[in-house]
């Protein structure tokens, strides 16, 4: 017997829906002391793939796999497949050689639906959504674990889904942290569950360490070289930093001019040919970024507190009551957080510059924004710009203020926006990839230098 609810005394599991890790957490420890019973706990649905989300995945999983609660065994996405229909041009509707949904076959097929039924891990011709990577890293049916004084030890630990392994192949390759580039690769040694590095593969603190598990053959639902578990260790984030006083001032390297245009202060910097930078000393903030061939990288650098929110940020209950006069008496937690937003003024915010300071001929900028919803103020900055030799560093120090906190349970964003040359369709970063990741939804990723 299944039963929907926080705790059902008469089911034989105890299936929730969108339980909160903590929730699980307390639930499963609570029925142990309290009133001790062996039911599992497995979540009819825990995560919701409508449209950019499945975020925060790794909070669940470490429960699941959590040797404290092995009641907590799993749960459901909602759902698979984006169901979504294709639309030839020659259906007449509007869309042509898409996939139709909400309203699209006409006034009665469902409008107010909207993407309701697009919520999938994968869209309706099954290429993955870039969450897929996430939900597969952390349901992957073998993890790694390096064994203490061990050296060149790893032990794996399996799961009931897990493929023979005969069939699987282990190989370990380093990359360079600054490239992110591979340097060598080979394959391991399996003796039962314990994997040996190749001996020729260097660990040091100039590399991280990448051990994948793929096919070695193909099998029924996947290709030969497929990945079916993976780890990155030695992950040393630190060393990519750069730390400000690598930023140094070099009289020699780098020229520091003030010039009045048109009425405005403009600090210009020339780092020895190599770029040439000017600072908008009113107003705060980078207008311009020349390369030494004379191509403008960027320009107007400035903050950011607001992005289009997503599928699941406008669902809430104030957006399925049919008049807006009852929405005032909605709970503040079951508000939509696109609402939320929208009343603190996120996406209306101006930005109002305190004080801009810099010293003499120092290379070194910093400037206070206070940035303001009408009179209220809701974020302060303080931006550090520290112009170097090859290149500009910027440290920002953020702080909301208390009437932003209360406000929302969430924050859509809070990074710089700049504007880039039409023509550029690369680039080459530092941060988690390779590919798309957020602040909660990275464990599947790789910290390093990416390019795309």
């Amino acid at each position: 017997i299944m039963g929907e609810g926080r705790d059902p005394y008469c089911s034989d599991i105890i299936c929730p829906m969108y339980d909160s890790p903590l929730r699980c957490a307390e639930v499963v420890e609570e029925s142990r002391h309290e009133k001790p019973q062996p039911r599992p706990f497995i979540l009819c649905e825990y995560a919701h793939a409508m449209g950019n989300s499945s975020g925060n995945l790794h909070l669940y999983w470490h429960l699941f796999r959590s040797s404290k609660h092995p009641r907590l065994q799993g749960g459901f996405i909602w759902d698979w497949v984006d169901q979504g229909l294709s639309l030839p041009k020659s259906s007449g509707f509007a869309i042509g050689d898409g996939y139709g949904y909400g309203g699209d076959f006409g006034a009665t097929s469902g409008k107010d639906d909207t993407t309701f039924c697009i919520n999938g891990m994968v869209f309706p011709d099954r290429v993955p959504h870039p969450a897929m990577h996430e939900a597969k890293y952390l349901m992957q049916p073998i993890t790694f674990h390096r064994v203490d004084g061990g050296g060149d030890k790893v032990q794996l630990e399996l799961f009931g889904h897990c493929p023979s392994l005969d069939d699987l192949q282990f190989d370990c390759s380093t990359f360079d942290y600054k490239s992110a580039q591979p340097i060598e690769s080979a394959p391991c040694t399996l003796d039962a569950l314990t994997l040996t590095l190749p001996r020729q593969i260097v660990h040091d603190d100039d590399t991280f360490t990448v051990i994948q598990a793929s096919f070695n053959k193909d099998v029924p639902f996947a290709k030969k070289h497929h990945v079916v578990a993976s780890k990155v260790f030695q992950q040393n984030f630190q060393r990519l930093l750069l730390e400000p006083d690598q930023f140094a001032t070099d009289d020699e390297k780098i020229q520091v001019t003030r010039v009045n245009e048109s009425g405005k202060h403009i600090t210009r910097i020339n780092a020895h040919n190599k770029y040439i930078a000017e600072f908008d000393m009113d107003r705060g903030c980078l207008i311009s970024f020349v390369g030494q061939d004379g191509q403008s990288l960027l320009k107007d650098v400035q903050h950011s507190f607001f992005r289009a929110p997503t599928d699941n940020d406008v669902g809430g209950l104030d957006s399925m009551l049919p008049l807006g006069m009852f929405k005032r008496f909605v709970p503040a937690d079951e508000i939509s957080l696109n609402a939320q937003w929208k009343t603190l003024g996120l996406d209306q915010l101006r930005s109002n510059t305190v004080a801009v300071e810099s010293s003499g001929d120092s290379n070194k900028i910093m400037v206070t924004q206070q940035h303001k919803h009408k009179h209220a103020v809701r974020f302060t900055t303080c931006s550090t710009y520290h112009f170097g030799a090859d290149g500009v560093q910027l440290r920002v120090k953020v702080d909301a203020d208390e009437s932003t906190l209360k406000g929302t349970l969430s924050l859509p964003r809070v990074g710089m926006l700049f504007v880039l040359p039409s023509e550029f369709e690369r680039v080459k970063y530092l941060g988690c990839g390779p590919h798309e990741s957020y602040a909660d939804r990275k464990s599947s990723s790789i910290l390093g230098v990416h390019e795309t």
